[in-house]
């Protein structure tokens, strides 16, 4: 069929149809990629948000049981370290609870790898926790020993010369 042989009128309408159908398929295309868009955005949602959030939690645990193993270590006031020792127990307590959380999360194989060496990992963490008490007690043993060795000296004493004037180090 020849489209110059046809009038204008029909023309315009079987191109306006041909249009109308191209559009029509697209937007079929486009509600089909948004179906498979909003499954990978519940993915997101559930899985790997939830991951992320947890995997936040883990290391605030961590980084929270060193901080108070830290302040066990350096702590002078006796009173003030047996009760960071006591609280240790909680704070591991929610690290292990955070990690247990995590398990049904885990995806793949990769995933269930790293997840045992973090789990493996802070098992060992924990039986080594119980030795920060007498850790700490051997730091400052030492800690003492060598302050008694070098006495603190305020800055301007420590950099005098023999005759008290200053040597100009800052």
């Amino acid at each position: 069929m020849n489209v110059r042989a046809m009038n204008l009128a029909p023309r315009s309408a079987a191109f306006f149809s041909l249009i109308i159908l191209v559009v029509l398929a697209l937007g079929i295309v486009a509600v089909l990629q948004m179906g498979k868009l909003r499954d990978s955005e519940q993915d997101v949602e559930t899985n790997w948000m939830a991951s992320i959030r947890e995997i936040g939690k883990m290391k605030t645990g961590v980084l929270r049981l060193r901080l108070e193993s830290i302040r066990i270590t350096v702590t002078t006031d006796e009173q003030q370290r047996q009760t960071r020792i006591a609280s240790l127990s909680g704070y591991r307590s929610t690290l292990q609870n955070t990690i247990s959380q995590y398990e049904p999360l885990i995806t793949g194989p990769a995933e269930r790898e790293l997840y045992q060496a973090v789990a493996d990992r802070c098992a060992g963490l924990f039986q080594a926790g119980g030795r920060v008490g007498a850790a700490a007690a051997q730091w400052r043993q030492r800690r003492g020993h060598c302050l008694d060795q070098y006495p603190y000296q305020p800055h301007d004493q420590r950099h005098a010369g023999e005759d008290g004037q200053t040597l100009g180090l800052q």
